[in-house]
């Protein structure tokens, strides 16, 4: 989708059918062959933490040129990563790349984005009244779209007040994706700076009022342990 709006701007067309139809080529590729590839590996024992060098630069490299080949085709790399770590199935191999990687994204390669994100936030350019009420505007809808759509989803379906409005705060959450769609909204021209900040804003605001929200639902630490389950997929636990 984001493929076919830079491609309208343009008036190319060809662009977005390459992307629409390497991206469908790539999930499927990557989905079914993957998972076959990565059986072959054999990995020690899962306690002990041990992965030999050779399957970690093996997977490393095909991470890596699955970002490559998404960038290549119009679509950003972080995709191609994103639906590389989709494909892989539960088990030992995946908790030691897990254990061998999670520490150095987590503590410098995460900071690193978001540093980089916030160096092309302007907040001198929200220097009005009005631009400030369209910023707040823009969390309200922002709210209203992904919040409030999953609270009448989830009260729909059966699930309790206290349910839906838990998952509501949870699904209410920007993480980098977001940012990372409108890093490359505003490098196209897409959007201005000055609504590149009001998004960033909203990106952040919905994430730091999580903790808080989720906090109130559940003010017992019994009531959070026994209910919380509810809130986890059967598979991913």
């Amino acid at each position: 989708m984001l493929a076919v709006v830079l491609g309208s701007l343009t008036g190319d067309v060809a662009p977005a059918i390459v992307a629409a139809g390497g991206g469908v080529a790539y999930a499927i590729g990557v989905l079914i062959d993957v998972p076959r590839l990565l059986n072959r590996f054999s990995v020690g024992d899962v306690n002990s933490g041990d992965l030999r060098p050779a399957v970690l630069t093996s997977v490393l490299g095909m991470l890596m040129l699955g970002a490559w080949f998404t960038e290549a085709i119009g679509i950003h790399a972080v995709f191609g990563a994103f639906l590389f770590g989709v494909s892989f199935r539960r088990g030992a191999l995946a908790l030691q790349l897990h254990r061998a990687i999670e520490p150095l994204a987590s503590s410098l390669f995460v900071p690193l984005f978001f540093v980089y994100a916030g160096l092309h936030t302007q907040l001198q350019l929200l220097n009005t009244g009005h631009l400030w009420a369209i910023a707040l505007l823009v969390f309200a809808m922002a709210c209203c779209g992904k919040g409030v759509a999953c609270w009448l989803g989830a009260s729909r379906t059966g699930a309790s007040k206290r349910e839906a409005l838990a998952l509501a705060t949870l699904m209410n959450t920007r993480g980098m994706v977001e940012l990372i769609q409108i890093d490359i909204g505003l490098t196209h021209g897409i959007i201005t700076p000055t609504l590149y900040t009001m998004l960033v804003l909203m990106a952040i605001g919905t994430t730091l009022i999580t903790g808080p929200l989720f906090g109130l639902m559940w003010q017992r630490s019994d009531d959070y342990a026994v209910e919380s389950e509810i809130l986890i997929v059967p598979g991913l636990r």
